[in-house]
């Protein structure tokens, strides 16, 4: 799906960020990392640099959490918040 407008890109990471947390953080399938590398570079696209680093904050945390058995949640779950309190904020300043 080809992203338009900064509106478009709020959904989609609202589905995608969705799609996190209903698999309880805990793995990331192929597709979702496809999904985040195409959304990093439409936030870069439209010069919101950062939602793009919270954005690569998450995937890194997100891989962390795969390729460890003893992850801290905590790092991941701030990640997450702070990307959700970004998107809002871009909703109600838009």
């Amino acid at each position: 799906m080809l992203i338009s407008t900064i509106e478009e890109l709020l959904d989609e990471t609202e589905v995608l960020l969705q799609d996190i947390l209903l698999s309880g953080f805990q793995g990331i399938h192929q597709a979702s990392l496809k999904e985040i590398d195409k959304l990093i570079c439409c936030y870069e696209q439209f010069g919101m640099e950062a939602g793009r680093k919270k954005l690569m904050s998450l995937k890194e945390e997100l891989f962390q959490r795969k390729s460890s058995f003893s992850y801290d949640i905590n790092q991941l779950m701030k990640q997450y918040s702070q990307l959700i309190f970004y998107i809002e904020t871009c909703r109600t300043y838009q």
